[in-house]
Protein backbone atom coordinates (compact mmCIF):
# COMPACT_ATOMS: atom_id res chain seq x y z
CA UNK A 1 0.00 0.00 0.00
CA UNK A 2 1.37 3.51 -0.82
CA UNK A 3 0.51 6.32 1.37
CA UNK A 4 1.45 10.00 1.58
CA UNK A 5 1.38 10.55 4.87
CA UNK A 6 0.23 8.78 8.46
CA UNK A 7 -3.18 9.55 8.04
CA UNK A 8 -4.01 8.85 4.50
CA UNK A 9 -4.96 6.26 2.35
CA UNK A 10 -4.73 5.68 -1.20
CA UNK A 11 -6.76 2.43 -0.90
CA UNK A 12 -9.45 0.83 1.52
CA UNK A 13 -7.41 -1.20 4.26
CA UNK A 14 -7.38 -5.02 4.00
CA UNK A 15 -8.73 -6.64 7.47
CA UNK A 16 -5.50 -7.93 8.38
CA UNK A 17 -4.23 -4.02 7.79
CA UNK A 18 -6.81 -2.79 9.57
CA UNK A 19 -6.40 -5.41 12.60
CA UNK A 20 -2.73 -4.57 12.93
CA UNK A 21 -3.47 -1.17 12.94
CA UNK A 22 -6.06 -0.89 15.77
CA UNK A 23 -3.68 -3.55 17.60
CA UNK A 24 -1.11 -0.83 17.44
CA UNK A 25 -3.51 1.82 18.63
CA UNK A 26 -4.44 0.52 21.14
CA UNK A 27 -0.71 -0.60 22.39
CA UNK A 28 0.27 2.89 21.88
CA UNK A 29 -2.06 4.31 24.20
CA UNK A 30 -1.40 1.48 26.86
CA UNK A 31 1.85 2.17 26.81
CA UNK A 32 1.03 5.97 26.66
CA UNK A 33 -1.00 5.25 30.28
CA UNK A 34 2.20 3.62 31.27
CA UNK A 35 3.89 7.24 30.88
CA UNK A 36 1.56 9.36 32.46
CA UNK A 37 1.10 6.95 35.66
CA UNK A 38 5.00 7.53 35.93
CA UNK A 39 4.72 11.02 35.45
CA UNK A 40 2.39 11.37 38.28
CA UNK A 41 4.74 9.16 40.45
CA UNK A 42 7.53 11.75 39.28
CA UNK A 43 5.12 14.58 40.51
CA UNK A 44 4.53 13.50 43.80
CA UNK A 45 7.87 12.57 44.49
CA UNK A 46 9.56 15.92 43.48
CA UNK A 47 5.82 17.80 45.59
CA UNK A 48 7.12 15.31 48.75
CA UNK A 49 11.26 16.31 48.52
CA UNK A 50 10.60 20.39 47.83
CA UNK A 51 7.43 19.99 50.69
CA UNK A 52 9.73 18.05 52.79
CA UNK A 53 12.85 20.50 52.68
CA UNK A 54 10.77 23.55 52.58
CA UNK A 55 9.21 22.71 56.27
CA UNK A 56 12.60 21.36 57.66
CA UNK A 57 14.58 24.52 56.13
CA UNK A 58 11.88 26.63 57.37
CA UNK A 59 11.77 25.07 60.92
CA UNK A 60 15.64 25.81 61.21
CA UNK A 61 15.26 29.23 60.41
CA UNK A 62 12.49 29.52 63.15
CA UNK A 63 14.98 27.71 65.70
CA UNK A 64 17.65 30.62 64.44
CA UNK A 65 15.40 33.45 65.90
CA UNK A 66 13.76 34.42 63.09
CA UNK A 67 10.22 35.61 62.16
CA UNK A 68 7.46 32.72 61.08
CA UNK A 69 6.56 35.54 58.84
CA UNK A 70 9.85 35.37 56.50
CA UNK A 71 10.68 32.11 56.85
CA UNK A 72 8.77 31.20 54.07
CA UNK A 73 10.50 33.51 51.87
CA UNK A 74 13.89 32.42 53.16
CA UNK A 75 13.70 29.59 53.14
CA UNK A 76 12.11 29.12 49.43
CA UNK A 77 15.20 31.77 48.34
CA UNK A 78 18.00 29.15 48.79
CA UNK A 79 19.45 27.52 46.31
CA UNK A 80 18.77 24.02 47.84
CA UNK A 81 14.52 24.81 48.34
CA UNK A 82 14.53 26.83 44.83
CA UNK A 83 16.16 23.50 42.51
CA UNK A 84 13.64 21.07 44.13
CA UNK A 85 10.97 23.80 43.41
CA UNK A 86 12.42 24.04 39.91
CA UNK A 87 12.44 19.85 39.76
CA UNK A 88 8.56 19.93 40.92
CA UNK A 89 7.77 22.15 38.24
CA UNK A 90 10.08 20.42 35.91
CA UNK A 91 7.81 17.29 36.57
CA UNK A 92 4.43 19.21 36.37
CA UNK A 93 5.37 20.58 33.40
CA UNK A 94 6.07 17.01 32.14
CA UNK A 95 2.66 15.73 33.09
CA UNK A 96 0.89 18.14 31.53
CA UNK A 97 2.39 17.68 28.19
CA UNK A 98 1.54 13.66 28.26
CA UNK A 99 -1.65 14.30 29.39
CA UNK A 100 -2.05 16.77 26.29
CA UNK A 101 -0.84 14.14 24.33
CA UNK A 102 -3.23 11.69 25.77
CA UNK A 103 -5.89 13.51 23.29
CA UNK A 104 -3.84 13.39 20.07
CA UNK A 105 -3.22 10.03 20.97
CA UNK A 106 -7.32 9.40 21.76
CA UNK A 107 -8.13 11.53 18.20
CA UNK A 108 -5.76 9.34 16.55
CA UNK A 109 -7.68 5.87 17.29
CA UNK A 110 -11.18 7.49 16.44
CA UNK A 111 -9.54 8.44 13.08
CA UNK A 112 -8.60 5.07 13.07
CA UNK A 113 -12.03 3.75 13.35
CA UNK A 114 -12.80 6.11 11.10
CA UNK A 115 -11.07 5.17 8.02
CA UNK A 116 -11.69 1.30 9.15
CA UNK A 117 -15.42 1.70 9.02
CA UNK A 118 -14.55 3.43 5.28
CA UNK A 119 -12.69 0.76 4.30
CA UNK A 120 -15.44 -1.65 5.17
CA UNK A 121 -17.93 0.33 3.43
CA UNK A 122 -15.65 1.11 0.21
CA UNK A 123 -15.13 -2.51 -0.21
CA UNK A 124 -19.11 -3.31 -0.09
CA UNK A 125 -20.35 -0.48 -2.25
CA UNK A 126 -21.14 -1.77 -6.14
CA UNK A 127 -20.94 1.29 -7.70
CA UNK A 128 -17.19 1.94 -6.66
CA UNK A 129 -14.73 2.62 -9.44
CA UNK A 130 -11.82 0.36 -9.82
CA UNK A 131 -8.66 1.18 -7.28
CA UNK A 132 -6.85 2.03 -10.42
CA UNK A 133 -9.32 4.20 -11.92
CA UNK A 134 -8.10 8.00 -12.54
CA UNK A 135 -10.60 10.31 -11.35
CA UNK A 136 -9.50 13.22 -13.13
CA UNK A 137 -9.18 11.40 -16.73
CA UNK A 138 -11.58 8.45 -15.78
CA UNK A 139 -8.98 5.78 -17.47
CA UNK A 140 -8.05 2.68 -15.78
CA UNK A 141 -4.63 3.08 -14.54
CA UNK A 142 -3.42 -0.77 -14.61
CA UNK A 143 -1.65 -1.22 -18.01
CA UNK A 144 -2.00 -5.19 -17.41
CA UNK A 145 -5.67 -4.94 -18.10
CA UNK A 146 -7.39 -4.42 -21.67
CA UNK A 147 -10.67 -2.41 -22.60
CA UNK A 148 -13.72 -4.71 -23.69
CA UNK A 149 -14.22 -3.56 -26.94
Amino acid sequence: MTDFGDNTLTQPLEIIEARTAQHQASKTQRDHVDKVAGAHDDLANAEYAYRTALSDRWKELRGEGWAATVCGDIARGEEKIANLRKERDEAQGALRALEEDSYRIAADRRALDGLVRWSMHRDLRTDAPPLKFDPVTGEIRDPGLREVA
